[in-house]
């Protein structure tokens, strides 16, 4: 019997432990595994997520699982994960949005508050994510944070979540929205938080 084409399709991002990041996964694919397929599939993920030379990005997909308790193997996992650390970030984020329990949200904010070099990574990561909770982290950023480059990336990530921004990443809506977006590059904090304040209330409409 031949394999699906979502069980080669997944192998092959297997092979390659999410190269290309795991936002170039079609979530789709597990649902068009053959039931003989679920089971090495799965088991594949959670050993490039917990192996040796594990992928924190597959935290994503670890609450997909059915063999397995994706989320209780993300919380064992979040607890030996070290502060600051992209991994712990990334799989707070994740519980944070399958849970809803807020509480991970201290190990987010302690994990940018602790960072040194690698903040702007951090806040890029979590302006990739769109939540409420995460929401409020970007705009305490925006508007109280001394370094430009990082109030630019949280308002980036503060109009992905409002939906003013389709596509974070896509440079050509980036460029057709740049004058839109520069208008909320303010040097002074009250104008920002005016600002903020200004963005919900035309949302709201």
């Amino acid at each position: 019997m031949e394999n699906s084409k979502a069980f080669l399709y997944l192998i092959e991002q297997l092979d390659v432990n999410l190269k290309n990041g795991d936002d170039e996964i079609d979530i789709r694919a597990f649902e068009d595994l053959l039931p003989n397929e679920v089971g090495y599939i799965e088991s594949r993920i959670v050993n490039s997520f917990k192996g040796k030379n594990g992928n924190y990005k597959w935290a994503k997909f670890m609450p997909l699982l059915h063999s397995y308790n994706g989320v209780d193997i993300l919380k064992e996992t979040l607890q030996v994960k070290p502060i600051p650390s992209e991994d712990s970030l990334y799989i707070a984020i994740v519980l944070l949005k399958v849970t809803g329990d807020v509480s991970y949200l201290k190990i987010i904010e302690d994990n940018i508050y602790k960072a040194d070099q690698e903040k702007e990574d951090y806040i890029y990561i979590i302006a990739h994510n769109k939540n409420d909770s995460l929401l409020h982290i970007l705009e305490k950023v925006y508007i109280n944070d001394e370094d430009e480059k990082l109030r630019s990336i949280a308002i980036e990530g503060i109009l992905y979540n409002v939906g003013q921004i389709n596509d974070i990443d896509d440079l050509a809506e980036f460029i057709e929205k740049r004058d839109y977006i520069n208008s909320f590059i303010l040097n002074n904090a009250s104008a920002r938080e005016k600002c903020i304040n200004e963005l919900k209330l035309n949302i709201q409409k």
